[in-house]
């Protein structure tokens, strides 16, 4: 398989799935009053939606990104990006797609010099957008996965340094570890956090009569809500549920953490992406009712 930095001279090759922006999946319910936070966020530099796994950041950044007029560059980060170079290569990748001669300078000296030039690249980069007589967004999903310290290093470099015209939209299970207090203390960034994506009454309902098509009284539904909390994976883990259920009204009673559906999500995407330590942690503190710091 070729190496995704680079295939011969200045031909690179980037996995286009990862630059593109993803499908919207069929069973959704449009989120009109995020999608105008958003909005607002993108006149200026940085827009940041945090939350945990489950929430809909993936798909709210979809249908914002179906529904703008600006021109976007999507990233989607996985692990194997803490690379300097593989990392800038994706980046300079996803803003090509709009641009298609965009950061070419800055992609020879950053892979010439081996990341020892990179501070010039970013700064030439950064010039070529200013430069640009329109508007420009990256949307940079999944930056939970982000962890080398020279990225991160160098994303707060762009932020501090950011163009007028170019936008930054950040989608992360946590808040990523950037000077965001320097961003907060300017007025450049702009925050949709948890209480943010979780699903109102109004969206639980919509969600389970148009988008999963299932026909609920308003007193289960508002027991839904209260027992899911909004949280928009365990409102797809009941719909799922549900369809094996001959009295829907039982559902709300067998909506509990050792259905089977639910245990596989939180297994793959929360527990298993734990440190050791937290796994144990969770593991041996799971017997107690309650729990409190000095415990």
């Amino acid at each position: 398989m070729a190496n995704p930095k680079e295939t011969g001279n200045n031909e690179r090759l980037l996995l286009s799935t990862k630059i593109s922006i993803p499908k919207m999946p069929s069973e959704f319910v449009s989120r009109p009053r995020l999608i105008e936070r958003i909005d607002r966020g993108v006149k200026g530099p940085l827009t940041l939606v945090a939350a945990p796994a489950g929430f809909g950041k993936t798909n709210l950044l979809v249908e914002w990104a179906q529904k703008t007029e600006h021109p976007l560059a999507w990233l989607s980060i996985d692990p194997d990006d803490n690379d300097i170079n593989r990392f800038f290569g994706y980046l300079v990748g996803a803003l090509q797609t709009q641009e298609p001669h965009l950061g070419e300078d800055t992609l020879d000296i950053i892979h010439s010099s081996w990341g020892v030039g990179l501070d010039v690249g970013i700064t030439i980069l950064l010039n070529e957008i200013a430069a640009l007589p329109k508007e420009l967004v990256l949307v940079c999903d999944d930056f939970q996965e982000l962890e080398d310290q020279g990225i991160l290093q160098n994303i707060n470099f762009i932020l501090k340094h950011i163009p007028h015209n170019f936008h930054i939209v950040i989608a992360s299970r946590v808040e990523p570890a950037l000077d965001l207090p320097f961003l907060r203390a300017k007025g450049w960034l702009t925050e949709l956090g948890l209480n943010d994506l979780r699903f109102s009454s109004d969206e639980v309902a919509l969600f389970f009569r148009q988008a999963m098509q299932l026909n609920l009284t308003d007193e289960t539904i508002t027991a839904l809500e209260k027992r899911t909390d909004g949280w928009v994976t365990a409102l797809q883990m009941a719909a799922v549920s549900l369809r094996d259920q001959a009295d829907p009204e039982k559902l709300v009673e067998s909506l509990q953490g050792d259905a089977h559906y639910m245990v596989d999500f939180l297994a793959e995407e929360v527990l298993d992406r734990q440190p050791e330590e937290i796994r144990q942690f969770l593991l041996r503190s799971s017997i107690l009712d309650s729990l409190n710091g000095s415990l």
